[in-house]
């Protein structure tokens, strides 16, 4: 069972999952002498991280496709942008009241998928 935390905590990392698979590691094999148990270690590591990456990306994308354009829009500007909570609210035209409304709309909705995606 997902925790609203752990839901946010996974937005917020959206940007950074998907550095994590745009940059390649550079190759400091080459410079240092290391070891091939270390090599293939670190190997192991950078690999498990882009999996992981890339779940934790088609999880929010699956979870943003079942959104509408307003609950879109505050993911964007709340996990993605970090933006403050007034701000966010003004840039939405809404009071806080109304966005945390809407925040709970996007936990909920996302909490019923991301159960869902990980049963299966």
């Amino acid at each position: 069972m997902w925790t609203d935390g752990e839901i946010e905590k996974l937005y917020k990392r959206y940007y950074y999952n998907k550095s994590v698979l745009e940059l390649s590691e550079p190759d400091i094999t080459s410079q240092l002498k290391i070891d091939k148990a270390s090599e293939q270690n670190k190997n192991e590591l950078a690999a498990a991280r882009r999996t992981r990456a890339d779940a934790e990306i088609k999880m929010i994308n699956a979870c943003l496709i079942a959104m509408n354009q307003e609950e879109r829009d505050f993911v964007t500007l709340r996990y993605f942008e970090d933006i403050d909570v007034k701000i966010a609210a003004g840039c939405m035209r809404c009071g806080r009241d109304r966005l945390y409304g809407i925040r709970r709309k996007v936990l909920d909705k996302s909490k019923d998928l991301l159960t869902i995606t990980t049963i299966t």
